[in-house]
């Protein structure tokens, strides 16, 4: 069995990531999210370090900054564009002002 293994779930919209298999993270792409991010992030002894909120909110977590989705890659400001806070909560009239990054494929 190779120690890493990567799965394709397009049906999903995710990619699996296990060692020695167990389940370390999934890179996530679903359109409700308005870029990809690893959920959940596990270390080598199988704890979760992301937050649940907002994919999969847990009793008496914080209920916070919507655009904290796992452990994702984001930029600040490009030309005037915010990509950092930018979540499906941002009213209609202000969206104009925040960027959405999209994963595009997989290739293998």
């Amino acid at each position: 069995m190779d120690r890493i293994a990567i799965t394709h779930v397009p049906e999903q919209q995710r990619v699996d990531v296990t060692v020695d298999g167990e389940a370390f993270t999934s890179y996530i792409h679903p359109d409700s999210i308005h870029k990809p991010a690893l959920f959940p992030l596990r270390t080598a002894r199988g704890t979760i370090v992301t937050r649940g909120f907002p994919l999969e909110p847990r009793p008496g977590e914080r209920v916070d900054h919507l655009h904290h989705v796992g452990f994702w890659f984001d930029y600040g400001d490009v030309n005037g564009v915010a990509f950092w806070g930018s979540t499906p909560a941002v009213p209609p009239a202000e969206r104009g002002r925040y960027g959405i990054i999209r994963h595009r494929g997989v290739n293998r």
